[in-house]
């Protein structure tokens, strides 16, 4: 029934959309080219239907296991505990910005990719005139460099994505080297037992 429901939403979604780009005055289609306005009602709708998928479980999943995490921290050592959650600014900071520049490179790639749909699009409209000019290798060689932009595009936004786990892990890695040199502190002074903190 999910699957029903979400297909549902990318249809409603692909209606409102349409409608609403119907309703536009003419001077607003002046800069918006038809590949482009294609490529965001079948790309973007379908990204929005892999979020709605998506999110709920992750949100479910990761906030359980963040809740449960923190109620351990907190009844093992709650110093310890503290150190860990001063250390969410930063990386919400960081989750901030890679989530701007992902995005960036995510609105580049839809520009690309409306390029290119309205270059081949227009290509395959007006195949007998092109043929007729004898001008297929020019053209291909149109649409070919805009297949390369939008791989291009593709590959930049891959590799801003890759950057945000690796960052995840950058820092959990200095919060740990963070909490081991506190713990290690603690043992030394005697206010913590060594077998309360690997436990």
């Amino acid at each position: 029934w999910l699957g029903a429901a979400i297909e549902a939403v990318g249809a409603t979604l692909r209606t409102r959309i349409f409608a609403q780009l119907m309703r536009l005055p003419l001077v607003s289609h002046r800069d918006l080219t038809t590949g482009d306005l294609v490529a965001r009602l079948v790309d973007d709708v379908a990204r929005v239907q892999s979020a709605a998928v998506a999110l709920p479980l992750i949100l479910v999943r990761e906030g359980l296991a963040l809740l449960a995490l923190l109620a351990v921290a907190l009844s093992v050592a709650p110093r310890l505990a503290a150190l860990g959650l001063c250390t969410w600014p930063l990386a919400a900071l960081v989750v901030s910005r890679l989530g701007r520049r992902i995005r960036s490179a995510a609105a580049t790639r839809q520009r690309d990719l409306g390029r290119f749909a309205t270059l081949a699009g227009d290509a395959l409209g007006a195949v007998r005139e092109i043929k007729s000019a004898g001008a297929e290798a020019r053209q291909t060689a149109a649409v070919a460099a805009a297949a390369q932009e939008v791989a291009r595009g593709s590959l930049r936004q891959a590799l801003r994505g890759a950057v945000a786990p690796l960052a995840n892990e950058v820092m959990g890695a200095v919060a740990l080297a963070a909490a081991l040199g506190l713990a290690a502190q603690r043992i030394s002074a005697g206010s913590l037992a060594p077998e309360r903190f690997v436990s």
